[in-house]
C-alpha cells in the first residue's frame, strides 16, 4: 500500500512530527496531487496542519493559468487554506543570466519559504520522487559535479538561514506507483508539457539517455545510481561533522560580515577538506546566498597554496576572499558594516527625534493601556509597559554581543542570529536601527518579524497601566 511505504519513508527520515504545521507544494502534476492525497490522510493520525502553495512560473501561457485555477480547486475540495501566485521566471532568468530550470527553482522555494513564514509552519513538502533523484544524479555527473551533487536529492534538508526544513515524503516513491495510484483512485491531475521540451536537459535524460542505460547496460540501472546516492549521502552528513570540527580549530575571528581563518593550519588539512572548508565559509558569510562553483574552489585553493599576500579571489554575491598575514578572509565585499557610520542619540519621550543619517523619524506617546489592547503587527511600531523601562531609551546601531529577550522566549537571542534568521544582508545591518534601554535592546525595528523584535521584560500585560508607543516614520514615506 502506497500510504504505508510513504509512511515509513516519513518515519525513517524524521520528517514529521505530530502537529507540524506543513506547507505543500503543489504543481498540479501528478506527483504533487499524491503527495498532497497523501498528506491529507496522514494529517488525520498525526494532526498535520496543511497549507497549499502553487506558484504559476509564467512560462506556459494558458496552460499554466488552467494549472493554478485546478490547484484552487483541489485545495478548496480538500478544504485546505492555499496561496497561488505567479513570477516571471523568464525575466529573472535574463537577468541573472540563469536558465530557466535554475530561475524557476530559485523562485520556487522562495515563495514556499515566504508561505511557511506567513502561515507559522516549520515544514515545506515537496513532490520529488525516486525518479527525480536517479534523473538529477545524472544531471550533475553530466556536468561534472563532486559529493553533494552526486548524493542526489536529499529526502530532508533545513534551509539556511530560516531554519525551515524541507521534506520529500515520495522520495522513495517511484513514477509508475504514482500514476497507478492515481488511475486506481480517479484522481485528476495536470500534465505539464514543458516535461516533453527536448530544451531542458532534465528532459534529454529522462527520454533519451536513461531508458538506453536500462536497455543497453543494466535492466537494474536506476537501483544502482540510488544505491550509489544514499551512500555519498551518508558520507556526506560525516564530512559536514569534520568541517565543523575544522572550523573550530580555524576560526580566529567572526563577524557579521567577515570570517578570517588560520591559513597555515587550513594549509595542514587534505586538500578534500580545505575544498570543504572553503564552501562552508562562503555559505556562512554570505547567509547561505552564495555557493561556488568548481572553478572558483580551485581558484581559491591556487591562492591559498600559491598565492602572493593580499591577493583576492572576487566572488559572486559581492563577496572576496583575501589572503592575508597568516590569514585567509572572506568578506562581504567592500561595503561593510564597518564602513557605516555609527550613530546613537536619546529618544523624546513623548515628542518627535529625527535620525537624519537614516533620513528617519521616530515619534514617541505615552497614553492608558485600553481594555481590548491588541499588539501592532506592523514592523514600524511597538507598543511597550512604560513603568517596565528605565530611561533614557536610546536609538543607535548594533554593536557586537547586543542581543534580546523576544517577546514569548525565556531565554536571549543574539541581535545578529535575528538578522540571520530574517536574511538581512550584512550591508544592511548597520542600517538597522535599535531601541535600547541602558544595555539592553528592547526592539528591533523595522526587519524581522515582529515577534522578534519587542523584548518580553517590556511586554504589555494585563497589569500594564501605561503604554510607551514607539513610531518610525522613513521620511521617504
Amino acid at each position: 500500500m502506497l500510504l504505508d511505504k510513504i509512511r515509513q519513508t516519513i518515519n525513517k527520515y524524521k520528517m514529521l512530527r505530530a502537529g507540524d504545521k506543513v506547507v505543500v507544494g503543489v504543481s498540479g502534476g501528478p506527483d504533487s496531487v499524491v503527495l498532497l492525497d497523501m498528506l491529507r490522510q496522514l494529517s488525520k493520525e498525526m494532526n498535520l496542519s496543511l497549507y497549499v502553495a502553487h506558484l504559476n512560473h509564467k512560462l506556459r501561457g494558458q496552460e499554466a493559468e488552467q494549472d493554478a485555477q485546478f490547484v484552487k480547486k483541489l485545495a478548496a475540495k480538500f478544504d485546505l487554506p492555499f496561496t497561488v501566485k505567479a513570477a516571471d521566471v523568464a525575466a529573472l532568468a535574463r537577468r541573472h543570466k540563469m536558465t530557466l530550470e535554475e530561475a524557476a527553482r530559485q523562485k520556487r522555494y522562495e515563495f514556499f519559504e515566504k508561505a511557511a513564514l506567513k502561515n507559522k509552519a516549520g515544514k515545506i513538502a515537496v513532490g520529488h520522487n525516486a525518479d527525480d533523484e536517479v534523473e538529477t544524479v545524472m544531471m550533475w555527473l553530466l556536468r561534472g559535479a563532486g559529493r553533494t551533487g552526486l548524493a542526489g536529492i536529499p529526502p530532508v534538508r533545513k534551509i539556511s538561514p530560516s531554519g525551515l526544513t524541507i521534506i520529500r515524503p515520495l522520495i522513495e516513491v517511484h513514477r509508475q506507483e504514482i500514476k497507478a495510484y492515481l488511475k486506481k483512485h480517479r484522481l485528476a491531475s495536470r500534465l505539464d508539457s514543458s516535461n516533453l521540451s527536448p530544451l531542458f536537459m532534465r528532459n534529454k535524460i529522462r527520454l533519451k539517455l536513461l531508458p538506453m542505460l536500462r536497455k543497453e547496460y543494466s535492466p537494474n540501472f536506476d537501483a544502482l545510481i540510488l544505491q550509489t546516492a544514499g551512500i555519498l549521502r551518508e558520507e556526506n552528513e560525516w564530512l559536514d561533522k569534520e568541517v565543523d570540527k575544522a572550523l573550530k580549530r580555524l576560526i580566529s575571528r567572526r563577524l557579521d560580515w567577515k570570517i578570517s581563518i588560520d591559513l597555515n593550519r587550513l594549509l595542514r588539512y587534505n586538500t578534500g577538506l580545505q575544498r570543504q572548508i572553503i564552501r562552508r565559509l562562503v555559505f556562512l558569510v554570505s547567509s547561505g546566498q552564495v555557493s561556488l562553483d568548481y572553478r572558483k574552489v580551485e581558484e581559491i585553493i591556487g591562492l591559498v597554496v600559491a598565492g602572493k599576500t593580499n591577493r583576492r579571489v572576487i566572488l559572486p554575491g559581492g563577496l572576496a576572499v583575501k589572503k592575508s598575514y597568516g590569514l585567509l578572509e572572506v568578506t562581504a565585499g567592500k561595503e561593510t558594516p564597518r564602513a557605516k557610520e555609527a550613530f546613537s542619540c536619546k529618544l523624546k519621550i513623548p515628542g518627535t527625534t529625527n535620525i537624519k543619517c537614516l533620513s528617519l523619524i521616530i515619534k514617541t506617546a505615552v497614553f492608558d493601556r485600553p481594555v481590548n489592547f491588541r499588539y501592532s503587527r506592523s514592523k514600524f511600531t511597538a507598543h511597550l509597559d512604560r513603568q517596565k523601562i528605565r530611561l533614557p531609551l536610546v536609538v543607535r546601531t548594533r554593536r557586537e554581543g547586543d542581543r534580546i529577550n523576544p517577546l514569548g522566549m525565556r531565554g536571549y537571542k543574539k541581535i545578529k542570529d535575528i538578522f540571520i534568521d530574517n536574511k538581512i544582508p550584512p550591508e544592511k545591518r548597520a542600517d538597522i536601527p535599535l531601541i535600547v534601554s541602558g544595555d539592553e535592546v528592547i526592539w528591533v525595528t523595522g526587519y524581522p518579524a515582529w515577534r522578534e523584535q519587542i523584548s518580553d521584560r517590556a511586554k504589555v500585560t494585563p497589569e500594564t497601566k501605561k503604554i510607551l508607543e514607539i513610531r518610525l516614520i522613513p521620511k521617504n514615506r
